[in-house]
């Protein structure tokens, strides 16, 4: 008996929807704020669910931005389209920060501003990573359940790495081909199928 061929529209893995989880965007995703983003869930309730944009940097950094944080030139990323005028945080300090909810891989998300401020002005962040975002992406109740079966994302476990990876890494090509089988496929289509 011979098989099918894969169908490389209709994913073949599924991953447990949870905070502390990614999403990827779908290659086929056309909505422009979130072409080809990675998305760490922080929040997942029955209630809806909130999430930062990993891989979309601005042009502003904390010294531009924040006076508590001029002595620190740290990228903000755009973490979505919701509440763009203020400013979260994920981390790996902990309960150095009052506060910080824990979202799993010892990484913690928000936090009292002032803890924040006086560690980041102390130097004693010693080998821990915070990412500043503008924004969030959030959900309301059954939306991104319906978003992820209509083949708007791919769920995938967290990879701390990805979370703090550098604006110049293709996080969401690497994402993609670390998920196997189908995805590997995904991970090379190209984003505007028009130029290849």
């Amino acid at each position: 008996m011979v098989q099918n061929d894969i169908d490389i529209f209709t994913p073949r893995k599924k991953h447990q929807l949870c905070s502390g989880c990614l999403l990827i965007a779908d290659p086929f995703l056309s909505e422009p704020y979130f072409t080809r983003s990675i998305i760490l869930l922080t929040k997942y309730t029955e209630y809806g669910a909130m999430g930062f944009i990993l891989n979309k940097p601005s042009s502003c950094y904390t010294d531009e931005l924040i006076e508590q944080l001029s002595a620190i030139h740290e990228p903000i990323y755009v973490g979505g389209p919701v509440s763009t005028e203020d400013m979260y945080i994920v981390h790996t300090i902990g309960d150095s920060i009052r506060n910080s909810i824990y979202i799993g891989n010892g990484l913690w998300v928000g936090g009292n501003s002032e803890d924040l401020f006086e560690t980041l002005k102390n130097g004693t962040v010693g080998d821990s990573k915070i990412r500043f975002f503008s924004g969030y992406s959030g959900w309301s109740a059954g939306q991104l359940e319906k978003e992820i079966e209509h083949h708007g994302w791919v769920v995938a476990p967290l990879r701390t790495e990805f979370v703090f990876a550098s604006p110049e890494t293709d996080t969401w090509r690497q994402s993609m081909s670390d998920l196997g089988d189908v995805y590997s496929i995904w991970a090379n289509f190209p984003q505007h199928p028009s130029f290849n």
